[in-house]
């Protein structure tokens, strides 16, 4: 008598016949991010703060709150105001990278820098 060793089945695969398909990705797509308004204050003859970093598209509003007048002068000639008096305020928006020093033209020795990433 032989003894059986059980069945045997036979399986055959292909190969190549079919491919999976490639996973669909997704584009990264950078959130809008909104510009902000950034303020500065005007007082005791000094700009507060006195260096700012702010993004591209960003506005700078600079707020008159000294008993003295005062003028803001871009020193690249980028932006200047008038004579502001107390109570009196003044908006840029910076659409360009770069770093921005500006001073008081009345009082030179007031400066301030924006930097603008």
């Amino acid at each position: 008598m032989v003894a059986d060793s059980g069945e045997c089945e036979s399986v055959s695969t292909e190969e190549g016949s079919q491919t999976e398909p490639e996973p669909q990705v997704e584009p990264q797509v950078e959130p809008q991010v909104e510009p902000e308004q950034v303020s500065i204050g005007i007082a005791n003859f000094a700009f507060s703060p006195e260096t700012r970093t702010i993004a591209v598209g960003d506005s700078v509003t600079w707020s008159q709150q000294d008993s003295a007048p005062h003028t803001i002068v871009a020193d690249d000639g980028s932006f200047s105001t008038q004579t502001l008096n107390t109570g009196d305020s003044f908006s840029f928006t910076f659409n360009t990278s770069g770093t921005y020093v500006y001073h008081c033209g009345i009082h030179p020795s007031m400066i301030g820098t924006i930097v603008v990433e």
